[in-house]
């Protein structure tokens, strides 16, 4: 995998948790959907990153584009 298609796929990780936070669902929840997000899109994430990815505010991040 190269480096744009990795930060596409991050890209994409980073927008679902926006999602499931605007839903308000459970921490516990939201570990295991983008666990399994990951997963799905051939990214193999520790809990130490999905911990880190889901207090990384959405909005604090520079805007990004998918290509």
């Amino acid at each position: 995998m190269n480096l744009d298609t990795f930060q596409n796929k991050l890209i994409l990780i980073l927008s679902y948790v926006d999602k499931l936070k605007r839903e308000n669902v459970p921490i516990n929840t939201q570990r295991i959907l983008i666990q399994t997000y990951a997963n799905d899109l051939e990214i193999n994430l520790t809990s130490d990153m999905v911990y880190e990815i889901l207090s990384f505010s959405f909005t604090n991040r520079p805007s990004c584009q998918i290509h």
